[in-house]
C-alpha cells in the first residue's frame, strides 16, 4: 500500500522506466496496440470490461508470501513426503529469486465484465 506522495512517486517511476525500456527494446515498426492474429479482446466477445482491480506490488508480494507460509506448513506437516526435499528447496530459493528477478515485473488484475 503506497503511504505517501514519495512513495507514489517512486512507484510511478518505477513503472515508466519499465515501459519506456520496454519500448526501447522493441523496433518502431513492430509496435501495434493492437491484438495479435488469432487472439481477442472483451469487446470481440460483446462484453464491456465496466471494473477492474490492479495489483499493485505490494498486493502481489502479499500473493507471493502466502505461496511460501502454504509451503512452509506443508513442509510441518509432511516433513517425510517424498516431495519435502523438493519443498524445501523451493521455499529456500524461491524468496529470493523473487525479490531479486521478479518482483518488479509482476502483477495481475481481475476485470469484471457485462454482456452487450
Amino acid at each position: 500500500m503506497l503511504q505517501s506522495v514519495k512513495g507514489f512517486i517512486d512507484y510511478y517511476e518505477g513503472i515508466r522506466r519499465r515501459t519506456l525500456h520496454f519500448i526501447d527494446a522493441i523496433p518502431a515498426d513492430r509496435i501495434d496496440w493492437l491484438p495479435v492474429e488469432g487472439e481477442f479482446t472483451f469487446g470481440d466477445l460483446d462484453y464491456d470490461v465496466v471494473e477492474m482491480v490492479l495489483a499493485d506490488q505490494e498486493g502481489w508480494d502479499r500473493y507471493e508470501a502466502a505461496k511460501w507460509l502454504t509451503m512452509r506448513r506443508w513442509l510441518e506437516a509432511n516433513p517425510n513426503d517424498d516431495f519435502a526435499k523438493d519443498v524445501r528447496a523451493k521455499l529456500t530459493l524461491e524468496p529470493k529469486r523473487y525479490a531479486a528477478y521478479t518482483r518488479e515485473y509482476l502483477g495481475w488484475g481481475v476485470f469484471a465484465l457485462m454482456a452487450r
